[in-house]
Order: structure tokens, then C-alpha cells, then sequence
């Protein structure tokens, strides 16, 4: 499923047509931790500013390791 572009957990689990989406990002950890795939992994800080903390995203993609 996975080839040279980076790819959300969202975008795998749609490609592999359902299935429990934690059970796909645990399976993407696992293959990352063994160094099959590639993982990218940005925080962004997204809020108003002023007295208001913003709110911290995480964005995970993932890639085939060649």
C-alpha cells in the first residue's frame, strides 16, 4: 500500500478499504519502529493569540523506505 509519497494514517486505511483505524496506526508504528517505512511526524501550533494558548496538531505521514 505504501510507495515513495507520504501518506496519512487516514489515507492507508481508506487505501486498505476499512478496517479498525487503530489496528492500522498500530501496525504503521510497528513498521516503522522495525525501519520498513519512513515516519514524519510535524507539530503545529494553530490558536488565536493574546491571552489564548493555542492548540498543538500532530501530523503523522508515512512512506516506504527504499
Amino acid at each position: 500500500m505504501l510507495d515513495g509519497s507520504w501518506r496519512t494514517v487516514g489515507e492507508i486505511h481508506r487505501l486498505l478499504g476499512g478496517g479498525k483505524t487503530l489496528v492500522v496506526a498500530m501496525a504503521l508504528d510497528r513498521l516503522w519502529k522495525a525501519g520498513r517505512i519512513e515516519k514524519d511526524d510535524r507539530h503545529i501550533l494553530v490558536g488565536a493569540g493574546g491571552r489564548v494558548a493555542g492548540v498543538k496538531l500532530r501530523f503523522l505521514k508515512f512512506k516506504r523506505s527504499f
